[in-house]
């Protein structure tokens, strides 16, 4: 028709321009460019930044700099405008290059899915084992702590009249558990859509929808959340709440938890690391960044502090000061607490098992040759790694199990690993089975992430050994 027609001329006047995350590569781009050709675009050009992960966004937005003038631009019609599509850091290191490496003269469009405009929890972390920045460069550009990168980027981008924005993210993405408006902006379009996690973001029909509706300005007609879909105001503490375990210095493995039931009518029961039982009353109170809790213990003395609930309601970040202290500011580094629910007994026959993963380009990516799983009967769970010239990792730990959404939730209890540290640290995460393919998604570390929240970019194992 007339229309397809105006369509297809009107996107092959477009170059579009990928940026991946880390750890990533061009590679991470190759199902939604699938999908653009099947709309109608010919210029399609994905960047491999180098290294692949962990430098500056302002050196990623150098490279960037560089493929637009040397490698995008001598290869499109003369004047053909330019939409710049970021994931994750790869959107930081887009802005960055638009608006101070001169990229507002060739990029119309800017899309950015998950980038950490206002910081992610991951960097806090990786500043707690590298506070200087000499290994994660990025990671005092990217944290939740008022980063000055982060704040003249920010403004930067307000100031922005010639190129149009748009944010893609979801609540249901653990990398930014707690903090869900961190990849919004404050002006231009923001969309959310929901039960997507960090890469699914990337690449799904709905993404690639919205994304070809704005470079056509038809984003009007595509229905879609708005950003205050979700908000922290819908969390509630009500149930009851348990940290992970951790260990005490003094005592070579005398594991401590910190428990909370917090009830309906206003108190709650507390079990702290000296195993004392409190009871207090509490009240919260809803603020535009984190809500408010007053606990108040006897002789009237009051723990201040401040939370967040995530968007599945079964994880929490809470900064509780001490009685009678001032009020946390942020939840920086805060711990998380898991809502305490009714464990699945006995273990599922289909799950027990020896299991061998796929080795796909992520795990190639972390240099991982072979990786084994095997989950028993008696709840234990062992997983074994080969990498590059051979080297092995491993960890062993009991597991509890718990239903979740037609998925199960597994948490395993490192008892013993290759890295020290981890031990009697808590690995959150979920499991489906489907015949016999397994396929598990965890954080990448045990400590300072919220569990998966949806299958994103599960390992897929397939069944090697069944236990008798």
């Amino acid at each position: 028709s007339e229309m397809c027609i105006r369509d297809r001329e009107k996107v092959n006047n477009l170059a579009l321009v990928f940026a991946h995350g880390q750890p990533g590569s061009a590679v991470d781009w190759e199902t939604a460019i699938s999908k653009f050709k099947l709309l109608g675009y010919s210029y399609l050009f994905p960047i491999d930044f180098i290294p692949p992960a962990y430098e500056s966004c302002i050196i990623y937005a150098q490279q960037l700099m560089k493929f637009v003038q040397f490698i995008v631009v001598p290869n499109i019609p003369l004047n053909t405008p330019i939409a710049l599509i970021g994931h994750s850091l790869g959107a930081i290191s887009s802005v960055y290059y638009i608006k101070y490496l001169e990229g507002y003269k060739f990029v119309k469009y800017s899309v950015n899915i998950a980038g950490p405009f206002h910081g992610i929890a991951n960097a806090d972390l990786a500043l707690v084992f590298d506070p200087f920045a000499d290994t994660f460069h990025n990671a005092l550009e990217i944290s939740t702590g008022d980063s000055p990168f982060l704040n003249k980027l920010n403004a930067k981008i307000a100031e922005d009249k010639d190129v149009k924005y748009l944010t893609l993210s979801s609540p249901h993405d653990y990398l930014f558990a707690f903090y869900e408006s961190s990849p919004f902006f404050h002006f231009g379009e923001n969309r959310v859509l929901f039960n997507k996690g960090h890469y699914l973001l990337q690449n799904s029909n709905e993404s690639v929808s919205i994304m070809h509706a704005f470079f056509g300005n038809n984003l009007a007609t595509i229905p879609a959340e708005k950003n205050d879909s979700f908000s922290i105001k819908d969390g509630s503490l009500i149930g009851e709440w348990e940290s992970v375990p951790f260990s005490d210095p003094s005592e070579d493995i005398i594991k401590r938890k910190v428990y909370y039931t917090f009830k309906a009518d206003g108190t709650v029961h507390m079990i702290n690391v000296s195993t004392e039982h409190v009871y207090a009353k509490y009240k919260v109170e809803a603020h535009s960044d984190a809500n408010y809790i007053d606990i108040e213990m006897e002789k009237g003395r009051v723990c201040k502090g401040i939370y967040r609930v995530s968007a599945s309601g079964d994880s929490v970040l809470l900064a509780l000061g001490g009685a009678d202290k001032p009020r946390q500011k942020n939840l920086r580094n805060a711990p998380i607490l898991y809502k305490v629910e009714e464990e699945v007994n006995p273990i599922p026959p289909v799950l027990i098992g020896e299991w061998t993963a796929e080795i796909d380009t992520f795990l190639k990516h972390c240099h991982v040759k072979k990786l084994d799983v095997v989950i028993t009967s008696e709840k234990t769970f062992t997983e074994k790694r080969i990498l590059a010239e051979d080297r092995e990792e491993y960890l062993e730990g009991d597991f509890k199990l718990y239903k979740h959404k037609g998925m199960y939730k597994l948490s395993v209890e490192i008892m013993h690993s290759s890295n020290p540290y981890q031990n009697r640290e808590l690995l959150m995460g979920l499991c489906e089975i489907e015949g016999e393919t397994l396929k598990i998604e965890f954080p990448p570390f045990p400590v300072g992430y919220a569990r998966p929240m949806v299958l994103d970019s599960p390992t897929i194992y397939s069944l090697s050994l069944i236990h008798i």
